[in-house]
C-alpha cells in the first residue's frame, strides 16, 4: 500500500469513529433528557394532586364508570345553581369551600384542560394525556 491510501483509509476510519460518537452520544442525551422531562411532569402531577385531591378523586370516579370513561367535557356551577348539560359532560358543584372553578383554572394554566366556555356556565375539555395520568394516580 501506498502512503497516500494509508492516509485516506486512516482519515475514513476517524471520521467514522467520530460520527459513530457523536451519534451515540446524541441518542443517548436524548433518552435521558426525556426520562428526565417525563420525571418532572410526573413530579408536577402529583405535586397539583396533592393541591387539588377532591376534585381529581372525583374526576377519576367519574371517569372510572365505563359507559363515562371517554367523556372528556365538564362543567362548574355554583352550588344550587340548575343546569340543561349536554348528555355526555360532568357536572362538580363549586360550593365556595371547594373552590372547584378555580382549581380548573390551575388545571387550564397546566395545560390539562382546556375552556371551552360556550356561554354563561364554565365549560372545560379534559386533555387525554391529563385523563391518562389522572386514571394512574393513586388519589
Amino acid at each position: 500500500m501506498n502512503e497516500l491510501t494509508t492516509h485516506l483509509i486512516a482519515f475514513l476510519v476517524g471520521t467514522l469513529t467520530g460520527a459513530a460518537g457523536t451519534y451515540f452520544a446524541e441518542k443517548y442525551t436524548d433518552r435521558r433528557r426525556k426520562k428526565e422531562s417525563i420525571s418532572e411532569e410526573d413530579q408536577q402531577f402529583k405535586e397539583l394532586a396533592s393541591r387539588m385531591p377532591d376534585l381529581l378523586t372525583e374526576m377519576k370516579t367519574d371517569l372510572s364508570v365505563p359507559e363515562h370513561s371517554e367523556w372528556r367535557e365538564f362543567f362548574v356551577i355554583p352550588k344550587g345553581v340548575q343546569l340543561w348539560a349536554s348528555e355526555n359532560s360532568f357536572v362538580y358543584e363549586d360550593d365556595g369551600r371547594n373552590t372547584y372553578l378555580s382549581k380548573a383554572r390551575i388545571l387550564e394554566e397546566y395545560g390539562y384542560v382546556v375552556d371551552i366556555t360556550p356561554g354563561n356556565a364554565d365549560m372545560f375539555r379534559m386533555r387525554d394525556s391529563f385523563v391518562k395520568k389522572l386514571m394512574k394516580a393513586c388519589l
